[in-house]
């Protein structure tokens, strides 16, 4: 029994401490100002690009980037701080921070999930783009239900492969 009784302990501890470190990074996320995001993060690294792949996918929509607006004919859609998919991100940061690994492979870790979770959000914010102009019944379900569920479910596969993968290193 004093094995089970550690493993408790392990556990309990690996999920205050994850919790923690989940908290800080929102804590942090909401010190950056709303317009930091807007014109610098949000314009320059999500809907520049994600417009550009909309326009190759769909060319008769026309879409443009305005601030943290993707714009055509039929839609407004505009990502706002949570649409980003720094939720997302601060789950699995959080979770290869505190798992019990190497430095080199937490970092290596911590890079392979910002790319991950980067084009997860690319994808989600054109099937948005998408369901908004040509099935606007279904914007609603997929951008508070069924995407984020994929996206949640698709993070913990992420974090299941990258913990579970042998390291040759030791601490």
């Amino acid at each position: 029994m004093p094995n089970h009784k550690n493993n408790l302990i392990a556990h309990t501890k690996f999920i205050a401490l994850f919790a923690l470190v989940f908290v800080l990074q929102y804590i942090l996320y909401f010190y950056i100002p709303d317009m930091v995001l807007i014109n610098n993060v949000y314009h320059d690294f999500l809907v520049v690009p994600v417009t550009h792949a909309i326009n190759l996918l769909f060319p008769s929509e026309n879409a443009y980037a305005l601030a943290n607006t993707i714009r055509s004919s039929k839609v407004d859609l505009e990502v706002v701080r949570g649409c980003d998919g720094s939720g997302l991100l601060f789950l699995l940061e959080a979770a290869i921070i505190v798992f019990p690994s190497p430095i080199k492979r937490k970092l290596l870790g911590a890079v392979l999930a910002i790319l991950f979770v980067c084009v997860l959000n690319f994808v989600r914010i054109i099937i948005l783009f998408y369901a908004a102009s040509f099935q606007p019944t279904m914007f609603q379900p997929l951008h508070s239900f069924y995407i984020p569920t994929l996206l949640i479910a698709l993070s913990a596969m992420f974090f299941y492969a990258w913990s579970m993968r042998p390291s040759n290193e030791t601490i």
